[in-house]
């Protein structure tokens, strides 16, 4: 080839690889609005931060107070260890929270074999944005410093989250030991409060990091723009922790594509030769020995796989308790609001009135909940042909709903109704006016769709024969639940 053209197709593709590149920048400079981002990302950083600090600090706290009432009791039936124990364990309690509080200001987490998806894509690309756009974003400098202020955030939250799994590792095994000792004096209940704080902070983690991977609409935007450009689904490709850990084949110079060599892995043939080598020199009796030995290890697995459908994990923590699922969840995710509607009997087609009512309740635990609420009793007429809405009374209620089996449940309520007719809010002020309804009965909850349930109730008014005028005893009500 004439070596004038090879160096004109040389700049060429030069030149093409430049523009591509400037383009891929421009691209994620005209779309991506850098600096909000990095401060919903650094907001949503720190916060989780902040509750993973304040839990880890209170449950060492009550894992340590709890384990000095167990160590005193145990030292009246055997004072020879107990004293040391107590000591080195506070020790090791306050050791690892000032590990877990005193960290770097610019940690740099290590993998310890714990992968979290969101923090090693968050990561990602936030290298990239220092990286690749770094000639576009070095103008500003307050970008530039939000992007490494949000760096070290990432950094430091995932080294808090690995030594919070130490934390809880620490705990499940001092509680074991704890376990041990106490069943030696037939004392069982004092260990209940232990077992409580370990598997609530452990699950407190999950929480944790379930809600950090929940990506709101800025963030998904972002992830939309980001993987839009092929630069940085090829930074990804090669960069993130997930690509160091699991390399893709690469290809050489001359463009074969190149498999690395996974140094100290087992192959399937390595598995399968070593197994016939044990069987050929283990006697008559191999072939029966390896099945015991297959049998019992599928019967790990089932334990195993077990544990992961039920509590998430292979090495889960399985409490001696009926756990709670509403007590890791922040206060404003156990709240449900409610809306139910009423109707009043009438002798035409159209009923003589409607209450309609709207509640605000909060889960106690899986199965039970109480709340309050308010009703409006609107006047709708007295038939097709004297349609006309009114003002005939409000109600303020109060519920409590418990789960019996299935989607029933036992509900229980009380209220105060004013039945009069009012045209301002002076008029509510004449107490004597309301009058009193005790309810109780049964409901089912018909789940429609993820947050969203349907509500029906039949209830028996305990008062209704007291009432002036008498009023009917049974209440039927429809409603839908929202979280």
């Amino acid at each position: 080839m004439n070596p004038t053209r090879s160096l004109m197709l040389i700049m060429l593709l030069v030149l093409s690889f430049g523009l591509q590149a400037q383009s891929d920048s421009t691209y994620l400079s005209a779309q991506l609005n850098t600096q909000k981002y990095l401060a919903v990302i650094s907001g949503k950083i720190s916060r989780a931060d902040k509750k993973l600090s304040r839990q880890t600090k209170k449950v060492l706290k009550k894992f340590q107070k709890q384990e000095a009432k167990i160590l005193k009791l145990l030292a009246k039936k055997d004072s020879t260890q107990t004293g040391e124990a107590l000591i080195n364990s506070a020790q090791k309690l306050a050791q690892l929270q000032n590990e877990f509080t005193n960290m770097p200001g610019k940690a740099v987490a290590k993998f310890t074999g714990v992968y979290n998806a969101y923090i090693d894509t968050l990561k990602t690309s936030l290298k990239f944005l220092q990286q690749k756009t770094g000639g576009l974003l070095a103008a500003s400098k307050q970008i530039t410093g939000r992007l490494q202020e949000a760096t070290d955030k990432v950094n430091i939250l995932e080294e808090k989250f690995q030594k919070a799994t130490e934390i809880k590792k620490y705990l499940r095994d001092r509680k074991d030991v704890l376990k041990q000792q106490l069943q030696q004096y037939g004392m069982h209940k004092q260990l209940k409060q232990i077992e409580k704080a370990t598997y609530y902070y452990a699950e407190y983690i999950k929480e944790y990091k379930a809600i950090l991977s929940d990506r709101k609409k800025l963030e998904r935007k972002a992830m939309t723009i980001l993987y839009a450009t092929p630069v940085f689904k090829k930074f990804v490709s090669e960069n993130s922790l997930l690509a160091g850990l699991f390399k893709m084949p690469g290809s050489n110079a001359a463009g074969n594509a190149v498999v690395p060599t996974l140094a100290a892995v087992q192959t399937r043939a390595s598995v399968t030769e070593l197994m016939q080598t044990a069987v050929a020199t283990g006697g008559p009796n191999a072939m029966a020995m390896v099945k015991q030995q297959l049998q019992a290890g599928q019967a790990q697995l089932s334990v195993l796989k077990d544990k992961i459908i039920r509590y998430g994990a292979a090495d889960a923590d399985i409490p001696s308790f009926k756990p709670n699922g509403q007590k890791t969840k922040s206060f404003l995710k156990r709240l449900e609001y409610g809306a139910n509607i009423q109707f009043g009997k009438s002798n035409q087609f159209l009923p003589a009135g409607a209450d309609i009512a709207v509640s605000l309740g909060y889960k106690i635990n899986d199965k039970n909940s109480a709340g309050i609420g308010i009703a409006y009793k609107a006047g709708l007429g007295t038939g097709w042909n004297n349609i006309k809405l009114s003002h005939q009374g409000i109600g303020i209620r109060s519920y409590i709903d418990w789960k019996m089996k299935g989607n029933i449940y036992l509900s229980a309520g009380y209220e105060q109704n004013y039945n009069s007719r009012f045209k301002n809010i002076s008029q509510l002020k004449q107490y004597a006016a309301w009058q009193s309804t005790g309810l109780i009965g049964l409901s089912k909850k018909l789940k429609i769709k993820a947050g969203k349930s349907s509500k029906i109730s039949v209830m028996y008014d305990l008062l209704w024969n007291a009432h002036t005028p008498v009023t009917q005893p049974f209440v039927f009500r429809t409603g839908l639940n929202f979280k």
